[in-house]
């Protein structure tokens, strides 16, 4: 399933990075930071300095259903750059007992194609049980862009910052 496109191609999107960075954000912060993660915004400039990437990676505490309707709560990472739904580990998948649906292939950040095993889980998605396609993929779980359609994303990109999500009406 696709949903939302970027705002930005890959290359743009790199581009815009590099170009800010240069400009607004090397003359404040190499000399002291050496060795650090600095998450910018391409539209704005703003950014962060962190001691490492997990500082900053805005996380959502998401209420995942098994099989039978039991609750699991996962933590998984606003990934704007995916444009699926979920991805979790297959060991949780397999705990929950999810259904199987399909394989299919996914492209990921650095170009490369992989083959993914999709289950169907359904989540509470403001308030209200959304079904949605899961992907297996044994890394920490990552909240893609077609769970997040229809809503408004809100970071506050500081080490532990908020991440709110509501419907647009």
């Amino acid at each position: 399933m696709t949903g939302p496109q970027p705002r930005y191609s890959k290359d743009e999107h790199a581009r815009r990075g590099t170009d800010v960075y240069e400009r607004q954000v090397r003359p404040l912060v190499e000399a002291e930071n050496r060795g650090k993660i600095a998450a910018l915004d391409v539209d704005t400039g703003l950014f962060e300095v962190a001691e490492d990437n997990e500082a900053l990676e805005p996380v959502l505490r998401l209420i995942v259903q098994d099989l039978v309707g039991r609750p699991n709560e996962i933590e998984a990472i606003v990934d704007t750059g995916f444009n699926g739904f979920l991805t979790v580990p297959a060991s949780l998948i397999a705990t929950m007992s999810l259904p199987w649906l399909c394989r299919q292939e996914g492209e990921l950040a650095d170009g490369s194609v992989q083959i993914f095993d999709v289950y169907v889980a359904t989540v509470d998605w403001n308030g209200q049980p959304k079904i949605v396609e899961v992907d297996a993929a044994d890394a920490q779980p990552l909240v893609g862009m077609s769970l997040m359609h229809g809503s408004e994303l809100r970071i506050q990109v500081v080490p532990g910052g908020p991440v709110t999500i509501d419907e647009i009406t």
